[in-house]
């Protein structure tokens, strides 16, 4: 017993593997123009053809989350949205010794391998494919995502901020402005949305913030983190904002520029219900069973 104890304490620990939706993956789109966008959306998904397809099949599997019944053929806006999920910037993550690419570079889409003499994976072979296996079906899940969801909380700290600096003047402080005393405990109405106050104490702490302080300090007060979480998902969002903006100028861009549809169909496939288009450049992925339904 105690040498089985021994193996399994010192058995090292799977790495936590990043969130394919972190929006950081997603920009390197921010400052390039459409035709250099262009230029790289086809280079990455060149080599994640076992993904792309991967992607569509579960999708059809959950029968089309997001695609509107009256469409037959899948919407372009759809497509981009698949696009930009599955063109995240590799990251890496320490195994052993290694930093190890969990999107590599080509291991994705060739063709199946000659047969060779068997051979037995090592333990860390093994492990290094569970690992990207994993991130790999991760990603496959997370385009079905349309909606980052701290764009809300940005578009409720900017709505805020901008109160309250119209607020704040030299003479009175954005507290005065909103006619609390020191012992105010609200709730408070503000553009007819109820805000539970920053507790007394905390205000008295901060006796005069700036207009972007006092959002902090009421958006923590409201349930939404500490305030150090608070401005790490701020940044985040506006990240999240600043691809999408880039996606939304690709778009125009694929629409009124000649041939780049064309060249985006050869390895983003085309999609009608029930029917992907199987591009020559990319491989299909290992049939997978899927588990039997329960009575509905």
């Amino acid at each position: 017993m105690g040498q089985s104890r021994k193996r399994q304490i010192g058995r090292p620990r799977s790495p936590r593997l990043p969130d394919p939706g972190d929006p950081k993956l997603r920009a390197w789109v921010i400052d390039l123009d459409p035709p250099a966008m262009h230029r790289e959306v086809c280079a990455r998904l060149r080599t994640r053809g076992f993904i792309t397809l991967a992607a569509l099949a579960e999708w059809t599997y959950a029968a089309f989350p997001g695609w509107p019944a009256a469409h037959s053929e899948m919407p372009p806006s759809l497509r981009l949205h698949l696009a930009e999920r599955l063109t995240i910037t590799s990251p890496s993550v320490p195994l052993g010794r290694c930093l190890v690419p969990l999107l590599p570079f080509g291991a994705l889409v060739n063709s199946p391998p000659v047969p060779a003499a068997p051979t037995i994976d090592t333990p860390d072979q093994l492990r290094t494919r569970d690992v990207l296996s994993a991130f790999q079906r991760a990603l496959v899940h997370e385009w079905w995502r349309t909606h980052y969801p701290d764009n809300d909380l940005l578009t409720e700290y900017e709505r805020l901020r901008e109160n309250f600096a119209a607020r704040r003047t030299r003479s009175r402080t954005v507290w005065q402005h909103l006619g609390l005393s020191n012992d105010s405990r609200g709730p408070l109405l503000i553009q007819e949305k109820r805000y539970r106050l920053p507790a007394p104490q905390v205000r008295r702490r901060n006796p005069n913030p700036e207009p972007a302080e006092a959002v902090h300090l009421f958006l923590e007060a409201n349930g939404h983190g500490n305030e150090r979480s608070i401005r790490r998902r701020l940044t985040l969002a506006r990240t999240a904002r600043k691809v999408r903006a880039a996606w939304d100028r690709y778009h125009d861009w694929l629409r009124t520029t000649a041939g780049t549809w064309a060249e985006l169909d050869q390895l983003l496939p085309s999609m009608t219900r029930g029917v992907a288009s199987h591009s020559a450049s990319l491989s299909s992925p290992p049939p997978q069973e899927r588990p039997a339904r329960g009575p509905s």
